[in-house]
C-alpha cells in the first residue's frame, strides 16, 4: 500500500505510517493529526505545506461548506500566489459566487503579471443581462476619486483596451455613470479620447434628456476642444424639436461663465459674434486676411455686363434670381457706364427685367456695369430687427476638469 506523498514542514507523513493505519486505524489517525498539527506552524524558507501530484489531480485541494475552500494569508507578501509553466498560475471556480477573490486594505486586491500574456484575463459566457469579462468597482464613500477599472501602459499601447466580436449590438467600452461621466478620458500629451472607425460613425453621442448630446473644450490657453478628420462629415450634428444642431461658445478661464460665439439654429440660421473673415493666397504666394461684408437686411445680389444701344437698353433678370427675390420688396439698381455717356437711369424695374435709358434723350451706345439689391424672398421689413439676448443659446458654466480633480487627489 502507498499513500500520495505529503510533505508537512519537511516530515513525510506516508508510507511510514502503513503499519499504523493497518493495526490501529485510531492510532493512527490520532498520530498523523498529532504530526500535522504541530508542523502547520514552521520557521523554513519552503512551504509549511505543500502538495505534489503527478497526474491530472490538484496538488493541493480545500473544501468547505460554508468558509473558503483554501486561504491564504501572509503580513508582508502575497496571500495566495499560484505558478504555472504551461497553463494557469492560479484558477478558482464558482457555481453561485466568485470564482476567485481578493482583498486588500492597503494595495491591489487582485493582481496579475505576466512576460508573454495578459496579465488580468476575464471571460463569461452568461446570458444574463450586464455581465462583465471582467468588472471593478469602487465603493468609497469619502469622496476620493478612484477608479472602477484603471490600466496603465509603458510601451505606446492602450491603458485600457476593449474589443468585440459582435457586430449587431456589443461594444468595444462601454461606460455607464448615474450622475457623473460615463467615460472619460486624460492625456499630458496626445489625445484625451481617440475614435477611429473604417466603416462607420468614429464617435456616436446620443441623450434622451434635454441636454447636450456632446460637450468639448479647452481648459488651457492653446489646445483644442475637439479635433476631427473625416473622409465624410467631419462633424455631424442632429436635433429634434427646437434645438440647435452645432453651438461654439468661449470662456476666458474654465471657472468664468462662457460667451457663445456661433451657433446655428434648427431653421439653418447661422449667428456669430464676430467679423466674417478668410484665408485667401495671392498670385505671389503670400497669405492674406480677407473679410465679409455686414448689411442691415438679409438681402440677395446679382451683377453683370450689358450693351447700351441707341441710348437705350433692356436687361432681362435671370430667372433662378428673379425667384429669390421678395416681389413685395422690388429691388435696387446701380450702373455704372463702361464709356462716355451723358449719364444713365433706370427707366423701368418688372420681375422680368429693367430698362436703361440715356438722359436727355442720348443716342449713345456703350457698355455699362450692373448691380442688383434686392430683399431675399421671405424676409421683406426686416431691417436691423433687435432680438432678445435670453434667444441665444447658453450653456452653464462648465463644471471643473473631472480629470484635473482626479489629478489634485493624487492620482
Amino acid at each position: 500500500m502507498r499513500l500520495p506523498g505529503l510533505s508537512i514542514g519537511g516530515t513525510i507523513v506516508a508510507t511510514a505510517l502503513v503499519t499504523s493505519l493497518v493495526n490501529n486505524p485510531p492510532a493512527y489517525a490520532a498520530g498523523t493529526l498529532a504530526r500535522i498539527e504541530s508542523a502547520v506552524s514552521c520557521a523554513t524558507s519552503g512551504a509549511c505545506v505543500s502538495g505534489s501530484n503527478t497526474t491530472s489531480g490538484p496538488g493541493v485541494s480545500g473544501t468547505s461548506a460554508k468558509g473558503y475552500g483554501v486561504e491564504g494569508v501572509s503580513t508582508s507578501n502575497d496571500g495566495l500566489k499560484g505558478i504555472s509553466t504551461s497553463s494557469n498560475g492560479l484558477s478558482g471556480s464558482s457555481k453561485s459566487a466568485f470564482g476567485a477573490k481578493g482583498i486588500s486594505s492597503t494595495s491591489y486586491g487582485v493582481y496579475g503579471a505576466s512576460v508573454s500574456g495578459g496579465g488580468v484575463y476575464g471571460e463569461t459566457s452568461s446570458t444574463k443581462v450586464k455581465q462583465a469579462g471582467v468588472m471593478g468597482v469602487d465603493r468609497s464613500s469619502n469622496g476620493t476619486a478612484n477608479d472602477g477599472v484603471y490600466g496603465t501602459v509603458t510601451n505606446g499601447g492602450w491603458g485600457v483596451e476593449g474589443t468585440s466580436l459582435n457586430g449587431a449590438s456589443g461594444g468595444g467600452v462601454t461606460g455607464h455613470s448615474s450622475t457623473a461621466i460615463g467615460v472619460a478620458g486624460e492625456s499630458y500629451k496626445g489625445y484625451g479620447v481617440f475614435a477611429n472607425s473604417i466603416t462607420s460613425d468614429a464617435l456616436y453621442a446620443t441623450t434622451q434628456m434635454s441636454s447636450n448630446v456632446a460637450e468639448f473644450y479647452s481648459s488651457y490657453e492653446y489646445g483644442s476642444g475637439i479635433s476631427v478628420g473625416a473622409v465624410n462629415n467631419a462633424i455631424y450634428g442632429q436635433v429634434s424639436g427646437r434645438g440647435n444642431p452645432l453651438v461654439l461658445s468661449y470662456a476666458p478661464k474654465p471657472d468664468e461663465e462662457p460667451e457663445t460665439l456661433f451657433y446655428v439654429d434648427y431653421q439653418g440660421n447661422v449667428y456669430n459674434a464676430g467679423s466674417y473673415q478668410s484665408i485667401a493666397t495671392t498670385q505671389s504666394g503670400a497669405t492674406v486676411e480677407s473679410y465679409g461684408t455686414k448689411t442691415t437686411r438679409p438681402t440677395v445680389e446679382d451683377t453683370g455686363t450689358a450693351h447700351l444701344s441707341g441710348g437705350s437698353a433692356a436687361v432681362p433678370l435671370d430667372a433662378t434670381f428673379a425667384g429669390t427675390i421678395d416681389p413685395t420688396s422690388g429691388y435696387r439698381v446701380f450702373i455704372t457706364p463702361d464709356g462716355e455717356t451723358r449719364g444713365l437711369f433706370v427707366a423701368s424695374k418688372s420681375m422680368r427685367g429693367f430698362t436703361v435709358r440715356e438722359v436727355q434723350g442720348g443716342r449713345s451706345s456703350t457698355d455699362f456695369d450692373y448691380r442688383i439689391v434686392a430683399i431675399a424672398a421671405g424676409h421683406a421689413g426686416q431691417h436691423m430687427a433687435r432680438i432678445d439676448p435670453a434667444s441665444i443659446p447658453q450653456h452653464a458654466m462648465m463644471k471643473r476638469n473631472p480629470m484635473q480633480l482626479l489629478t489634485a487627489a493624487g492620482r
